[in-house]
């Protein structure tokens, strides 16, 4: 894969759209739009540098927490 193929594939992320979106529609300069993205992700997605590249984060119960809804 060349150079011109891999950037072609990274604009074509998330990421990378939601900045172009903020640079062209928006108006935003490039570093105000970088800002913006990383903390949004920090905002819906939690500490973003905590996790590498192919890890998931899962949301799970404790073991001992009941069923149902609490006080029920």
């Amino acid at each position: 894969m060349n150079e011109g193929q891999i950037e072609r594939l990274e604009a074509k992320t998330p990421e990378q759209r939601f900045l172009r979106v903020l640079k062209q529609d928006f108006h935003q300069p490039p570093r105000v739009a970088q800002a913006v993205l990383e903390e949004a992700q920090a905002c819906l997605l939690g500490q973003v540098q905590a996790m590498r590249p192919g890890q998931v984060r899962v949301i799970l119960a404790q073991r001992r927490a009941g069923h149902g809804r609490a006080g029920d």
